[in-house]
């Protein structure tokens, strides 16, 4: 595999990570999302949670598919699709002067639609353009294994990273019972 071919694995691996951790967070509480579609399109009279449900369901099998090496070229357009709808809600909640916490990659965020919705968006689209411009892919088992090695190291980070501060919770915990055990 050439360089650029790692360097392609490594972005899928992120994107599928990002995906994951999103759609996880919107299934699990979709009201968060929701009330920042209505906030950002009113007109729409959006339920919500379905809504909500349906776009996690969406980001699951984006993500998953990123991982199948044969999928890879097809995945792109829904992960470009994707990132256009996160742009585009990004631009609206930024020119609507959005307030509501959107919940969009991870329900504990607490910023709006927004900038960081149109850079994310951006970002997707700029991957899916990189995955249908790189061709077939050359060693697929390489690509497959090696793909979700990386996921799961980049999503055990990014768990580590929101979780921190429990962490250390948890570490000044076990080192108080150590001393007072001692």
């Amino acid at each position: 595999m050439m360089t650029i071919d790692w360097v392609l694995l490594a972005v899928n691996a992120l994107l599928s990570t990002v995906l994951v951790r999103a759609a996880a967070e919107k299934l699990a509480n979709p009201s968060v999302t929701a009330a920042a579609l209505r906030e950002a399109l009113p007109q729409f009279g959006l339920d919500g949670s379905g809504v909500v449900r349906g776009a996690a369901a969406i980001e699951l099998v984006a993500a998953l598919a990123l991982a199948v090496p044969v999928l890879r070229r097809p995945d792109a357009v829904l992960v470009g699709l994707l990132g256009l709808v996160f742009a585009v809600l990004g631009a609206v909640g930024q020119l609507r002067g959005s307030r509501q916490p959107c919940g969009c990659f991870g329900a504990s965020s607490a910023r709006p639609l927004g900038w960081s919705n149109l850079a994310l968006g951006a970002g997707f689209v700029a991957a899916a353009g990189f995955n249908l411009a790189r061709g077939p892919v050359p060693d697929p088992d390489t690509v497959a294994a090696g793909g979700a090695l990386l996921a799961v190291i980049a999503s055990a980070g990014w768990l580590f990273w929101s979780a921190r501060a429990h962490i250390q919770i948890l570490i000044g915990n076990l080192r108080k019972g150590t001393e007072t055990t001692s």
